[in-house]
Protein backbone atom coordinates (compact mmCIF):
# COMPACT_ATOMS: atom_id res chain seq x y z
CA UNK A 1 0.00 0.00 0.00
CA UNK A 2 2.98 1.96 0.39
CA UNK A 3 3.74 2.29 -3.05
CA UNK A 4 0.18 3.49 -3.83
CA UNK A 5 0.13 6.11 -0.98
CA UNK A 6 1.20 9.15 -3.46
CA UNK A 7 -0.66 8.29 -6.28
CA UNK A 8 -3.64 9.91 -7.06
CA UNK A 9 -7.35 7.78 -6.83
CA UNK A 10 -8.25 8.29 -10.52
CA UNK A 11 -4.79 7.04 -11.81
CA UNK A 12 -4.98 3.62 -9.43
CA UNK A 13 -8.75 3.57 -10.81
CA UNK A 14 -7.86 3.66 -14.00
CA UNK A 15 -4.81 0.73 -14.45
CA UNK A 16 -7.22 -1.14 -11.86
CA UNK A 17 -9.45 -0.86 -14.99
CA UNK A 18 -6.92 -1.95 -17.41
CA UNK A 19 -5.90 -4.59 -15.81
CA UNK A 20 -9.29 -6.06 -15.59
CA UNK A 21 -10.41 -5.40 -18.85
CA UNK A 22 -7.13 -7.73 -19.83
CA UNK A 23 -8.43 -10.28 -17.76
CA UNK A 24 -11.37 -10.45 -19.18
CA UNK A 25 -10.51 -10.84 -22.89
CA UNK A 26 -11.83 -13.99 -24.95
CA UNK A 27 -8.94 -15.66 -26.10
CA UNK A 28 -8.77 -16.84 -29.81
CA UNK A 29 -5.88 -19.87 -31.05
CA UNK A 30 -4.33 -19.43 -34.40
CA UNK A 31 -3.45 -22.74 -35.38
CA UNK A 32 -1.03 -23.36 -38.92
CA UNK A 33 2.11 -23.22 -41.09
CA UNK A 34 3.88 -19.61 -42.27
CA UNK A 35 0.20 -18.89 -44.20
CA UNK A 36 -1.25 -17.77 -41.10
CA UNK A 37 2.03 -16.28 -39.40
CA UNK A 38 3.12 -14.49 -42.42
CA UNK A 39 3.62 -10.54 -42.24
CA UNK A 40 2.01 -10.98 -38.56
CA UNK A 41 -1.74 -11.71 -39.69
CA UNK A 42 -2.89 -12.16 -36.02
CA UNK A 43 -1.58 -9.27 -34.64
CA UNK A 44 -3.67 -7.36 -37.69
CA UNK A 45 -6.60 -9.16 -37.10
CA UNK A 46 -6.08 -8.37 -33.33
CA UNK A 47 -6.08 -4.89 -34.59
CA UNK A 48 -9.30 -4.98 -36.69
CA UNK A 49 -11.06 -6.56 -33.24
CA UNK A 50 -10.12 -3.38 -31.58
CA UNK A 51 -11.29 -0.98 -34.11
CA UNK A 52 -14.49 -2.51 -34.07
CA UNK A 53 -14.56 -2.77 -30.08
CA UNK A 54 -14.54 -6.52 -29.90
CA UNK A 55 -12.34 -7.69 -26.90
CA UNK A 56 -10.49 -10.54 -27.93
CA UNK A 57 -6.59 -11.56 -27.47
CA UNK A 58 -4.44 -13.73 -29.60
CA UNK A 59 -2.40 -16.79 -28.85
CA UNK A 60 -0.46 -18.34 -31.93
CA UNK A 61 1.02 -22.43 -32.25
CA UNK A 62 1.84 -21.68 -36.02
CA UNK A 63 5.40 -23.05 -37.03
CA UNK A 64 6.76 -23.22 -40.82
CA UNK A 65 6.07 -25.88 -43.05
CA UNK A 66 3.82 -28.00 -40.71
CA UNK A 67 0.69 -30.06 -41.03
CA UNK A 68 -2.59 -30.30 -39.16
CA UNK A 69 -1.23 -33.88 -38.24
CA UNK A 70 2.68 -32.46 -37.45
CA UNK A 71 0.30 -30.45 -34.54
CA UNK A 72 -1.03 -33.52 -33.05
CA UNK A 73 2.14 -35.18 -32.11
CA UNK A 74 5.61 -32.56 -31.86
CA UNK A 75 6.07 -30.59 -28.80
CA UNK A 76 8.29 -27.21 -29.66
CA UNK A 77 11.37 -26.64 -27.46
CA UNK A 78 12.33 -22.80 -28.89
CA UNK A 79 12.64 -23.68 -33.00
CA UNK A 80 13.12 -27.44 -32.68
CA UNK A 81 10.48 -29.90 -33.01
CA UNK A 82 10.10 -33.21 -30.99
CA UNK A 83 7.67 -35.86 -31.43
CA UNK A 84 6.56 -36.71 -27.88
CA UNK A 85 4.60 -39.91 -29.64
CA UNK A 86 8.17 -41.39 -29.83
CA UNK A 87 9.71 -42.90 -26.08
CA UNK A 88 13.24 -41.69 -27.72
CA UNK A 89 12.76 -38.42 -28.29
CA UNK A 90 10.49 -38.20 -25.13
CA UNK A 91 14.07 -39.26 -23.02
CA UNK A 92 15.18 -36.42 -24.93
CA UNK A 93 13.24 -34.09 -23.69
CA UNK A 94 13.30 -35.31 -20.19
CA UNK A 95 17.37 -35.22 -20.07
CA UNK A 96 18.70 -32.54 -22.66
CA UNK A 97 15.81 -30.12 -22.34
CA UNK A 98 15.25 -30.84 -18.89
CA UNK A 99 11.33 -30.84 -19.04
CA UNK A 100 9.37 -32.23 -16.24
CA UNK A 101 8.38 -35.90 -17.05
CA UNK A 102 6.71 -36.16 -14.13
CA UNK A 103 3.87 -34.73 -16.18
CA UNK A 104 1.93 -35.68 -19.13
CA UNK A 105 3.93 -34.06 -21.83
CA UNK A 106 1.63 -33.24 -24.52
CA UNK A 107 2.58 -31.58 -28.32
CA UNK A 108 2.07 -27.74 -27.79
CA UNK A 109 -0.96 -27.16 -29.81
CA UNK A 110 -2.69 -30.09 -28.34
CA UNK A 111 -1.57 -28.79 -24.43
CA UNK A 112 -2.42 -24.96 -25.42
CA UNK A 113 -6.25 -26.32 -26.41
CA UNK A 114 -6.24 -28.50 -23.33
CA UNK A 115 -4.91 -26.05 -20.62
CA UNK A 116 -6.73 -22.72 -22.16
CA UNK A 117 -10.79 -21.45 -22.46
CA UNK A 118 -10.17 -20.26 -26.15
CA UNK A 119 -13.74 -18.43 -27.17
CA UNK A 120 -12.41 -19.22 -31.02
CA UNK A 121 -9.94 -21.48 -32.46
CA UNK A 122 -9.00 -20.74 -36.31
CA UNK A 123 -6.98 -23.62 -37.99
CA UNK A 124 -5.09 -23.80 -41.58
CA UNK A 125 -4.16 -26.83 -42.75
CA UNK A 126 -1.41 -27.26 -45.90
CA UNK A 127 -3.56 -27.05 -49.12
CA UNK A 128 -2.01 -30.00 -50.73
CA UNK A 129 -3.24 -31.95 -48.15
CA UNK A 130 -6.97 -31.16 -48.06
CA UNK A 131 -6.67 -31.69 -52.37
CA UNK A 132 -5.13 -35.10 -52.22
CA UNK A 133 -8.17 -37.70 -50.68
CA UNK A 134 -5.78 -40.35 -48.81
CA UNK A 135 -3.87 -37.35 -46.90
CA UNK A 136 -7.25 -35.97 -45.96
CA UNK A 137 -8.64 -38.68 -44.68
CA UNK A 138 -5.95 -39.98 -43.05
CA UNK A 139 -4.25 -37.01 -41.62
CA UNK A 140 -6.47 -33.65 -41.85
CA UNK A 141 -9.56 -35.16 -40.76
CA UNK A 142 -8.77 -37.16 -37.33
CA UNK A 143 -6.70 -34.31 -36.34
CA UNK A 144 -9.52 -31.98 -36.71
CA UNK A 145 -11.73 -34.29 -34.76
CA UNK A 146 -8.84 -34.47 -32.23
CA UNK A 147 -8.85 -30.49 -31.77
CA UNK A 148 -12.59 -30.58 -31.73
CA UNK A 149 -12.97 -32.95 -29.37
CA UNK A 150 -10.78 -31.67 -27.01
CA UNK A 151 -11.61 -28.48 -27.22
CA UNK A 152 -13.88 -26.42 -24.08
CA UNK A 153 -17.76 -25.85 -24.33
CA UNK A 154 -18.44 -23.56 -26.01
CA UNK A 155 -15.43 -22.87 -28.43
CA UNK A 156 -16.08 -22.17 -31.98
CA UNK A 157 -13.47 -23.62 -34.75
CA UNK A 158 -13.23 -21.84 -37.90
CA UNK A 159 -11.07 -23.01 -40.65
CA UNK A 160 -8.87 -21.34 -43.06
CA UNK A 161 -10.70 -22.10 -46.48
CA UNK A 162 -6.96 -22.13 -48.05
CA UNK A 163 -5.80 -20.67 -51.61
CA UNK A 164 -3.26 -22.53 -54.18
CA UNK A 165 -2.06 -19.26 -55.91
CA UNK A 166 -2.35 -18.40 -59.24
CA UNK A 167 -1.13 -21.74 -60.68
CA UNK A 168 -3.44 -25.22 -61.25
CA UNK A 169 -2.89 -28.31 -62.68
CA UNK A 170 -1.55 -31.39 -60.64
CA UNK A 171 -0.10 -30.16 -57.09
CA UNK A 172 2.22 -33.03 -55.98
CA UNK A 173 3.51 -33.33 -51.99
CA UNK A 174 6.62 -35.63 -51.54
CA UNK A 175 7.12 -37.82 -48.88
CA UNK A 176 10.37 -39.68 -48.11
CA UNK A 177 9.87 -42.85 -45.95
CA UNK A 178 12.97 -45.14 -44.82
CA UNK A 179 12.54 -48.87 -43.56
CA UNK A 180 15.93 -50.63 -42.31
CA UNK A 181 18.29 -47.96 -43.66
CA UNK A 182 16.90 -48.02 -47.15
CA UNK A 183 14.49 -44.47 -48.58
CA UNK A 184 12.27 -44.19 -50.96
CA UNK A 185 9.85 -41.39 -51.96
CA UNK A 186 6.55 -41.61 -51.97
CA UNK A 187 4.45 -38.75 -54.03
CA UNK A 188 0.65 -37.61 -53.08
CA UNK A 189 -1.09 -35.74 -55.91
CA UNK A 190 -4.07 -33.81 -56.68
CA UNK A 191 -6.02 -34.14 -59.65
CA UNK A 192 -5.03 -32.58 -62.80
CA UNK A 193 -7.11 -29.39 -62.67
CA UNK A 194 -7.41 -27.85 -66.07
CA UNK A 195 -8.19 -24.45 -64.97
CA UNK A 196 -8.30 -22.03 -61.55
CA UNK A 197 -11.48 -22.36 -61.47
CA UNK A 198 -12.58 -25.79 -61.64
CA UNK A 199 -9.34 -26.11 -58.95
CA UNK A 200 -10.99 -23.03 -56.71
CA UNK A 201 -15.00 -24.82 -56.80
CA UNK A 202 -13.20 -28.45 -55.75
CA UNK A 203 -11.63 -26.15 -52.83
CA UNK A 204 -14.78 -24.64 -51.73
CA UNK A 205 -16.38 -27.44 -51.80
CA UNK A 206 -14.23 -29.38 -49.94
CA UNK A 207 -14.34 -27.62 -46.90
CA UNK A 208 -18.01 -27.22 -47.12
CA UNK A 209 -17.57 -31.10 -47.26
CA UNK A 210 -14.97 -31.12 -44.36
CA UNK A 211 -17.56 -28.69 -41.92
CA UNK A 212 -20.35 -30.82 -42.51
CA UNK A 213 -17.72 -33.99 -40.60
CA UNK A 214 -16.69 -31.81 -38.00
CA UNK A 215 -18.33 -28.58 -36.21
CA UNK A 216 -16.62 -26.05 -37.50
CA UNK A 217 -17.38 -22.81 -39.84
CA UNK A 218 -15.68 -22.15 -42.71
CA UNK A 219 -13.65 -18.52 -43.14
CA UNK A 220 -14.03 -18.31 -46.94
CA UNK A 221 -10.57 -16.96 -47.72
CA UNK A 222 -10.21 -18.84 -51.21
CA UNK A 223 -13.82 -17.12 -52.06
CA UNK A 224 -12.58 -13.71 -51.31
CA UNK A 225 -9.65 -14.37 -53.14
CA UNK A 226 -11.17 -14.94 -55.84
CA UNK A 227 -13.21 -12.05 -55.91
CA UNK A 228 -9.92 -9.82 -55.61
CA UNK A 229 -8.25 -11.65 -58.69
CA UNK A 230 -10.84 -11.10 -61.12
CA UNK A 231 -12.75 -7.41 -59.98
CA UNK A 232 -8.86 -6.59 -58.87
CA UNK A 233 -6.36 -8.05 -60.72
CA UNK A 234 -3.66 -5.56 -60.42
CA UNK A 235 -3.68 -6.07 -56.42
CA UNK A 236 -1.29 -8.76 -55.54
CA UNK A 237 -2.11 -11.41 -53.62
CA UNK A 238 0.65 -14.07 -53.41
CA UNK A 239 4.76 -13.68 -52.98
CA UNK A 240 7.14 -16.59 -54.13
CA UNK A 241 6.54 -19.77 -52.48
CA UNK A 242 2.60 -18.86 -52.36
CA UNK A 243 2.92 -16.86 -49.53
CA UNK A 244 0.31 -14.18 -49.31
CA UNK A 245 1.55 -10.36 -49.22
CA UNK A 246 1.10 -8.05 -46.90
CA UNK A 247 -2.48 -6.79 -48.23
CA UNK A 248 -3.23 -10.57 -49.02
CA UNK A 249 -2.72 -11.21 -45.10
CA UNK A 250 -4.66 -7.67 -44.14
CA UNK A 251 -7.52 -9.49 -46.26
CA UNK A 252 -7.14 -12.60 -44.15
CA UNK A 253 -7.46 -11.45 -40.78
CA UNK A 254 -10.60 -9.12 -42.32
CA UNK A 255 -11.80 -12.43 -43.28
CA UNK A 256 -11.64 -13.92 -40.11
CA UNK A 257 -12.89 -10.91 -38.08
CA UNK A 258 -15.95 -11.30 -40.50
CA UNK A 259 -16.30 -14.95 -39.72
CA UNK A 260 -17.18 -14.55 -36.21
CA UNK A 261 -18.65 -10.92 -36.06
CA UNK A 262 -20.79 -11.41 -39.00
CA UNK A 263 -19.36 -7.84 -40.35
CA UNK A 264 -20.86 -7.24 -44.20
CA UNK A 265 -19.56 -3.93 -44.25
CA UNK A 266 -16.26 -2.66 -43.71
CA UNK A 267 -16.74 1.07 -43.82
CA UNK A 268 -16.01 1.88 -40.86
CA UNK A 269 -12.47 0.38 -40.17
CA UNK A 270 -9.77 2.36 -39.90
CA UNK A 271 -6.76 0.40 -38.87
CA UNK A 272 -4.39 0.46 -41.79
CA UNK A 273 -1.04 -1.62 -41.84
CA UNK A 274 0.41 0.92 -44.26
CA UNK A 275 -1.81 -0.34 -47.40
CA UNK A 276 -1.84 1.92 -50.60
CA UNK A 277 -5.02 0.10 -51.54
CA UNK A 278 -6.50 0.41 -48.38
CA UNK A 279 -9.86 1.66 -49.41
CA UNK A 280 -9.61 -0.47 -52.13
CA UNK A 281 -9.72 -3.62 -49.81
CA UNK A 282 -12.33 -2.40 -47.66
CA UNK A 283 -14.77 -1.83 -50.91
CA UNK A 284 -14.34 -5.26 -52.55
CA UNK A 285 -14.83 -7.10 -48.50
CA UNK A 286 -18.08 -4.89 -48.04
CA UNK A 287 -18.94 -6.25 -51.72
CA UNK A 288 -18.09 -10.08 -50.90
CA UNK A 289 -19.82 -10.05 -47.49
CA UNK A 290 -22.80 -7.93 -48.66
CA UNK A 291 -23.92 -11.04 -51.01
CA UNK A 292 -22.34 -13.99 -48.71
CA UNK A 293 -24.48 -16.13 -46.52
CA UNK A 294 -22.41 -17.08 -43.45
CA UNK A 295 -23.94 -20.71 -43.34
CA UNK A 296 -20.85 -21.02 -45.66
CA UNK A 297 -22.98 -20.50 -49.66
CA UNK A 298 -21.93 -17.84 -51.86
CA UNK A 299 -25.70 -16.23 -52.96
Amino acid sequence: MILFKHIPLFICIFFFSLIVRSQNKDKVLFIGNSLTYYNNMPHMFEKVCENFNLNLTKEQSTYSGVSLKTHTSIFWYKKKGIDVETLKKYKELQYKFKVDSSKTIYPTTIEKIVNNNFKYIFIQEQQNYILNTFLRNNYTLPALKQFDSIKKEGTKIFLFQGYTGINYGKRCLKFTVCQQKKCVDEFYCSPDFKSFEEMNDTIINLYNSISQKIACEISPISQVFEQFRKNQPKLKLYKKGNHPTKQASFIIACVYFASISKTKNFDKLTYNPHLKNFKKIKAELTLFFQNYDFNNKAK
